[in-house]
């Protein structure tokens, strides 16, 4: 690879010897991953069906490689379904490492696309509530997808920067996950254009973002509250100093050692400008060493006694939301987590689940909430074998016929089962379904 010259320069300065083997590995194929979704089915369950060949990210229960010059995930309708997330190996160690209970509340800061989000979620089991923010508009509508694919109920979606969400959250979660924008030096086997990116806005662009926002995060951490910095480059600017930073703006706050794992390299003191010995608790992974792009990972602590959340309470209450107005003006149906129901001056992309719209008396059911179901229970079903054709047409956006075997008595709405899990909506009209599958998820023909 043509890398950039300063960056072979500093890469050979912290890897000495190493520096080689570090510049082999990105002459390989990208490594591919993909996590489970454990509050659809479990582990084995998964493994057990998927027809992929599986090996276990070490670091994390429920992520895997897999081979993609055998194997397409995207394209296999269990994707359709939110039962896994595709994602990057080392991107599955951050939220992995941050001590999750069930009922904590969590922030998600820099959440988009939303892998790291829909990990966080299986940890609080559907209680508490998980603030998943980014300050993009437009790569928030990625995030919310992901969510609804997943099924998450008690996730909302804000679109702050960090310093206001500090206002309105002052020692609110338990649990927070710092994944900061950076210089992306662990992305450079996608080519050039990260390379371009590096160039225009590199470590020292990025750095003194990362540190405002991790000490806006940490006024939001509660005492005995745990957070996760990470970042997916290698620059200590961004790594290290911006932790040493922390822990000096922040008496605080202090490092909690990351389990040791193969292929892991601890922090190094010694690239911080007050030679802080707690960064060695902090993590590097690098792609000679671990099977994936690499990252830096960094857990914390506010100290303090931590408490527990009472998970025992309804989390969640159902509401009717006006939105619009005119003839624009829609009636939503909604479960919006009660923690969130006081919050002011915070701009909400999404405040809890859309069961449906209410049109002239009737529910209209969303897709979103298609996704939350485990089962369609008392609810009028399709469902299809992973061999019926109208599974792909389905996932197209066509409509479907009926047949006797279908057991389809009535017209209206109908719950679209694949082998077992909700994938959408349609509409019986007598022998056909019309297809309710929003346009944004079906498959592009």
């Amino acid at each position: 690879m043509d890398l950039p010259a300063k960056f072979r320069e500093k890469m050979t300065g912290l890897l000495g010897h190493e520096i080689n083997d570090y510049l082999d590995s990105l002459q390989l194929p990208a490594v591919r991953g993909l996590r489970i979704n454990t509050s659809k089915l479990s582990v084995r369950e998964a493994i057990d069906r998927l027809p992929f060949d599986l090996t276990p990210v070490p670091w994390t229960d429920n992520g895997f490689i897999y081979d993609p010059e055998s194997d397409r995930p995207s394209a296999h309708p269990y994707y359709n379904c939110g039962l896994y997330y595709l994602q990057e190996p080392s991107a599955m160690a951050p939220a992995a490492f941050l001590p999750v209970r069930k009922g904590d509340r969590i922030l998600d800061l820099c959440a988009a696309p939303g892998g790291k989000t829909t990990q966080l979620a299986q940890a609080v089991q559907g209680a508490g509530l998980l603030v998943s923010n980014d300050i993009s508009v437009s790569r928030s509508k990625a995030l919310i997808k992901n969510i609804e694919l997943f099924g998450l109920k008690n996730t909302v979606v804000t679109c702050e920067r960090p310093d206001r969400l500090a206002g309105s959250f002052p020692d609110y979660f338990d649990a927070i996950l710092v994944d900061a924008p950076c210089s992306g030096e662990g992305m450079f086997r996608q080519g050039p254009r990260m390379w371009r990116a590096w160039e225009e806005h590199g470590p020292g662009y990025f750095s003194p973002i990362q540190k405002g926002i991790v000490e806006s995060a940490a006024g939001m951490l509660k005492p005995g509250g745990y957070m996760i910095y990470s970042t997916c480059t290698f620059d200590p600017r961004e790594d290290e100093q911006v932790i040493a930073h922390l822990l000096c703006a922040d008496p605080s706050i202090h490092t909690v050692s990351i389990p040791d794992t193969e292929g892991f390299e601890n922090g190094h003191p010694e690239w911080t400008d007050e030679h802080c010995e707690e960064v060695r608790k902090t993590v590097r992974l690098y792609p000679h060493k671990i099977r994936g792009e690499g990252h830096f990972v960094a857990l914390l602590q506010k100290d303090g006694p931590r408490t527990v959340n009472d998970s025992t309470n309804d989390v969640s209450v159902t509401v009717d939301r006006e939105i619009g107005s005119g003839k624009k003006k829609r009636t939503l149906r909604m479960e919006v987590p009660v923690d969130i129901t006081d919050v002011q001056g915070v701009r909400f992309l999404r405040s809890g689940l859309t069961i449906g719209e209410l049109r002239h008396g009737q529910l209209i059911p969303s897709q979103a909430y298609a996704m939350t179901l485990q089962s369609a229970g008392d609810l009028p079903e399709l469902s299809l074998s992973l061999s019926d054709d109208r599974v792909d047409r389905y996932l197209r956006g066509e409509s479907l016929m009926v047949t006797p075997d279908d057991g389809i008595s009535s017209d209206g709405y109908i719950l679209i089962m694949i082998d077992g899990f909700p994938a959408g909506w349609g509409r019986v009209q007598g022998n056909r379904i019309k297809n309710d599958l929003l346009p944004g998820w079906r498959r592009q023909a």
